[in-house]
């Protein structure tokens, strides 16, 4: 005992603070989940409209359709179902993440009156921004000082989005530009509005643009076959469909991305 005893004296005490210096956080970045991540976080993929296959049970009962919108590994409902990815009851499962692959972009709605802005202050044809080239380089030259804090930047940028509104031609491609704006009565769509200072013109003498002339006669193939689409054609629109605003993005040279807040 007297050994044991000693042995045990002889220990190192245990260390109650572990030497390491502090570190410091430099920054913090939001954003939205990639398509990898999400695919990650998922337990299955959505891909079936039904959600339940009727008469596939036991004596004909209806069940969970599988990758439908409840399927079982999503989480249960029912309080004496089970969860068929974890194995726990309603109480202890609070549900898991499923994914929808889309077939084509759609917009999101906590950044879409951030993506108006932005189609707005730039060319509709060839993504540059609405502003000319000295412009463009005198507030590129304040927004890249080092002592800029970040409300200095915002004012910048937002004097930067409201000179590009104003412009109506494109400085780079000679394109006629307008107002990209929501569409009354539902909920995320988009139209440009690219003639409206011709049609707001009560002028005699004014000139249809070309661009204009082109989009109208875009429509004869189709008058041929039904005739009474003359009358609607007078009110047709260009549509800024997801796909086409993901387009212009990702055309967004790096110097425009900077001017509008977005490095």
């Amino acid at each position: 005992m007297e050994g044991q005893a000693q042995q045990f004296d002889e220990l190192p005490p245990k260390e109650q603070v572990i030497d390491r210096p502090p570190k410091r956080i430099s920054e913090l970045e939001f954003g939205v989940l990639s398509n990898q991540d999400m695919v990650k976080q998922s337990v299955v993929e959505v891909s079936d409209r039904n959600v339940y296959d009727l008469g596939t049970g036991p004596g004909g009962k209806r069940t969970l359709t599988a990758h439908g919108p409840l399927d079982g590994r999503l989480g249960t409902s029912s309080k004496t179902g089970q969860c068929e990815q974890c194995k726990e009851d309603l109480k202890n499962c609070n549900g898991h993440f499923g994914h929808v692959r889309l077939a084509l972009p759609a917009y999101h709605w906590g950044y879409f009156k951030k993506i108006m802005e932005i189609l707005n202050t730039i060319c509709k044809d060839c993504s540059r921004i609405l502003l000319d080239e000295n412009t463009r380089r005198k507030y590129l030259r304040q927004i890249r000082r080092p002592e800029l804090d970040s409300l200095r930047k915002e004012a910048i940028c937002k004097k930067i989005v409201d000179e590009a509104k104003k412009t109506k031609t494109c400085f780079y491609c000679g394109s006629i530009n307008g107002t990209v704006k929501k569409v009354a009565g539902h909920p995320i769509k988009l139209i440009h509005v690219k003639w409206q200072t011709y049609l707001a013109s009560n002028a005699k003498s004014k000139v249809k643009p070309a661009s204009m002339v082109a989009f109208e006669k875009s429509f004869d193939e189709a008058k041929k076959g039904v005739p009474d689409l003359e009358k609607h054609a007078k009110r047709a629109v260009d549509d800024m469909n997801p796909l086409r605003a993901l387009n212009l993005f990702q055309r967004i040279s790096t110097t425009d991305v900077e001017l509008l807040g977005m490095d």
